[in-house]
């Protein structure tokens, strides 16, 4: 870890985490890179037994909401995360080396930085407005698969598509 650089995880706390690609390149953009990206989440969401509240794969960055895993630090897993998506991938480096930690431990902080989840591609002119977009997925997801319903609870995942 950076010297320096203070994270408080082990604490039971929500995480807001944001990582960006490296030198800011559009490297997720393409439909199969996001999917990519999410295979990869639940290979270790279900490896590291973390919570994914909500996250958003922007063409050079991801935000996520998560809990912390249950037996390793949080950074263990996004580094595992990071690693499983650069490995999959043609470009090198892909990530940009550390990431950004924001602990939510109140309700409000946890619906305002979802809403920003949500909100983020609509700011950035990627869609007209809240709606459907493969990009912003708002749920729980504890347990199962993300491609089944049974044991998530969908908050809200829509974004229409610029025209």
């Amino acid at each position: 870890m950076t010297q320096g650089l203070n994270r408080y995880q082990l604490n039971g706390d929500l995480h807001f985490i944001t990582f960006s690609c490296f030198q800011l390149k559009p490297y997720l953009a393409s439909p199969q890179a996001r999917s990519r990206f999410e295979d990869s989440l639940e290979r270790m969401r279900t490896r590291y037994k973390f919570c994914v509240m909500g996250y958003v794969v922007m063409p050079e960055h991801v935000h996520m909401l998560l809990s912390e895993p249950a037996h390793d630090p949080l950074f263990k897993a996004i580094h595992a995360l990071k690693l499983s998506v650069s490995k999959l991938s043609r470009q090198h480096p892909f990530w940009q080396a550390r990431y950004y930690d924001f602990n939510v431990f109140t309700a409000r902080k946890h619906v305002e930085k979802l809403r920003y989840i949500h909100r983020n591609p609509v700011r950035r002119g990627l869609v007209a407005t809240p709606g459907r977009l493969a990009m912003v997925k708002l749920y729980t997801l504890c347990n199962g698969s993300p491609r089944s319903s049974r044991n998530r609870i969908v908050l809200d995942c829509c974004c229409t598509r610029k025209s």
